[in-house]
């Protein structure tokens, strides 16, 4: 398994995620919001190595962590500081950038990245803590698609939500992984070995030549009879939104087929009228997105400080009637009589 997640925050308080995509010796990290005490739990090494800070929206308890975040972070020495929010996320991180006096910026550190997300594109600007984060520089604009970042290794893909502000919902995706087919190489009559990690390589071009025991074959064609793809593991990242047929059906395809979803369960079925008014879900239509998502399982946190007396097992109950496969992260404890 090469992603993982943890759960930050405590159950009827503020809540985050945190995800490590490991494909091979490297590791990528990724931080969905960053509320009040969310980064308590992570080892510092962890939260100065964070590649991506991505925030739904930028209310109080979401964002209420992100001087803890900026702490650590503020001076990196080359690795770029990536942060993705919805409209305006440019002028507030900037702002929260210059409500510090900084008096310890004694050599160039690496940019802030400020990205914005738009219904049909993504801005991006640059500040540098060299200067105390006075000037913001390098306004780019590129058409979005779905898509926010992508390399080699994994997608970060993004979709708008209805929070009576814009929320963005996130997906991360490794990428698919190669395995030699051995019983393949066993009939082609094929030693392994070094050469195996050439197919692999696909910066290499199908028709180069490979010579393997005295023989000469294209990649290509080795490649079609002795690798087969797996898919990566996938998660996705929900909360704060409000359950309409337009934006369900754009979250719907945003998760499809996701191993895992994350996803907020504020309101149980009974106060539905609720949950429309303060636009959040139901433990019923976190279910219901998970179960037309085809998703494998549904993780739900970010839930209402009204359910704490009960420990919240209502909840699970209605999201599990519609999704089976539901619960609540495994470090929680919800029992009420405890």
């Amino acid at each position: 398994m090469s992603l993982s997640f943890q759960i930050l925050g405590q159950p009827f308080a503020d809540n985050a995620c945190y995800v490590r995509v490991e494909p091979g010796q490297s590791v990528h990290r990724i931080l969905f919001d960053c509320g009040q005490h969310c980064l308590d739990s992570l080892n510092i090494r962890e939260i100065m190595a964070v590649d991506h800070l991505c925030f739904s929206h930028f209310h109080l308890d979401h964002l209420s962590g992100f001087d803890a975040f900026l702490r650590v972070n503020y001076q990196r020495e080359s690795k770029p500081v990536h942060i993705w929010g919805p409209e305006s996320t440019i002028e507030i991180i900037h702002h929260r950038l210059q409500g510090v006096t900084w008096d310890r910026i004694e050599k160039p550190a690496a940019p802030w990245i400020l990205h914005e997300i738009h219904e049909s594109e993504v801005i991006t600007a640059e500040c540098y803590p060299d200067d105390g984060f006075q000037e913001i520089s390098n306004y780019t604009e590129e058409p979005f698609h779905g898509i926010l970042f992508e390399d080699e290794k994994y997608t970060l893909s993004g979709a708008i939500m209805d929070h009576r502000i814009p929320t963005i919902a996130y997906r991360v995706t490794e990428a698919g992984s190669f395995n030699i087919i051995p019983d393949e190489l066993k009939r082609l009559g094929l030693s392994p070995g070094p050469w195996l990690n050439q197919l692999k390589d696909h910066d290499i071009p199908d028709s180069h030549a490979l010579e393997i025991q005295g023989k000469t074959y294209s990649i290509g064609e080795l490649r079609a009879l002795l690798l087969s793809e797996s898919p990566g593991e996938s998660l996705g990242y929900v909360t704060d939104l409000r359950y309409t047929q337009d934006s369900i059906s754009e979250l719907v395809d945003l998760f499809e087929g996701c191993d895992t979803i994350v996803s907020e369960s504020t309101y149980a079925d009974e106060e539905k009228d609720l949950a429309d008014r303060h636009f959040h879900l139901t433990a019923s239509e976190a279910g219901e997105i998970a179960k037309r998502a085809k998703a494998k399982r549904l993780i739900l946190f970010h839930l209402s400080k009204r359910y704490e007396q009960s420990g919240a097992t209502e909840l699970l109950s209605q999201a599990q009637t519609v999704f089976p496969n539901t619960c609540f992260p495994e470090w929680w404890e919800l029992d009420p009589e405890n």
